[in-house]
């Protein structure tokens, strides 16, 4: 969804930063805003004037039908996931793993959890958030060799997180 606790503002501002060293890359940032009040709006009318410093190379997907998700995926050469608030789980997080997209994450909620809390692309949600993001952006494009070695771990962290291994948790928790 395109709303302010979900980080879009600062991975936007970060892309913006990082597209002045390498203008061969996109932002494709895809969902949209549920109900839209004036708030929302007002911020969704922010980040589209803010993206036009980006000379065209912000694309607003909106909504994608949840079955429709792996066309974006597919063509992503990186996820990021810049949660500013106390994301409870980060699903998104679980299915660019899936796809073995590397993941730049924040240290938000549940999403250490699922990645680990050494992760090696988490940033802090600190007054350098945009820095942070754009280092770690930068990190992955200069250094592929990197991304394929995090992504191999991806299959065993995602195995914790199956319809079998919730149930057996869940039991374990009642017991």
């Amino acid at each position: 969804r395109l709303m302010p606790e979900k980080g879009v503002k600062e991975l936007l501002q970060a892309y913006i930063e990082l597209s002045k060293e390498k203008n061969n890359i996109v932002l494709l940032i895809a969902g949209g805003a549920r109900q839209i009040n004036k708030n929302k709006s007002n911020f969704i009318n922010e980040i589209h004037e803010l993206s036009e410093k980006s000379k065209n190379k912000v694309v607003f997907a909106g909504h994608i039908p949840y079955k429709q998700l792996y066309k974006i995926y597919s063509i992503a050469d990186i996820q990021v996931v810049p949660s500013i608030w106390e994301e409870a789980f980060g699903l998104t997080v679980i299915e660019g793993m899936n796809y073995k997209i590397p993941i730049i994450v924040t240290n938000s909620g549940g999403i250490p959890e699922i990645v680990h809390k050494n992760y090696e692309l988490m940033v802090n949600r600190d007054s350098n958030i945009i820095q942070n993001l754009k280092d770690k952006m930068k990190y992955i494009l200069d250094n592929p060799e990197i991304a394929n070695n995090i992504t191999k771990e991806y299959p065993n962290k995602i195995n914790k997180f199956t319809n079998e291994e919730y149930s057996n948790n869940f039991n374990i928790l009642m017991k």
